[in-house]
């Protein structure tokens, strides 16, 4: 008994030891998306025409299917702009303030 709990351990720790990281990406682009990543910069793409995309150093953006956009600059803020064309931009410290298509802004 002591013999076969020990053989069916080594397997599931060889088994988890010797999974390939990449499956994980494949899985979740299966749907029609894709990933890529070089040393300091990942971007993905979703089946619907969405993006994401991260450099080091510099910061991240994303765009949705509708149009939509945010991104964030290192050291920076934060801005999004939505499908209508209004944008919101805040910054730590700074607070936020919301540009509305037709150019009023509200803080």
């Amino acid at each position: 008994m002591m013999k076969t709990t020990i053989a069916v351990t080594a397997a599931f720790v060889l088994l988890a030891a010797t999974s390939d990281p990449a499956q994980a990406f494949s899985r979740g682009n299966r749907a029609g998306g894709s990933m890529s990543h070089s040393p300091g910069e990942t971007s993905h793409e979703n089946r619907w025409g969405g993006s994401s995309e991260h450099v080091a150093g510099e910061g991240t953006e994303h765009t949705n299917m509708y149009g939509g956009n945010t991104a964030h600059a290192y050291g920076g803020g934060t801005e999004h702009t939505n499908m209508y064309g209004g944008s919101t931009y805040g910054k730590y410290g700074e607070g936020a303030y919301h540009t509305y298509p037709s150019g009023a802004t509200a803080y």
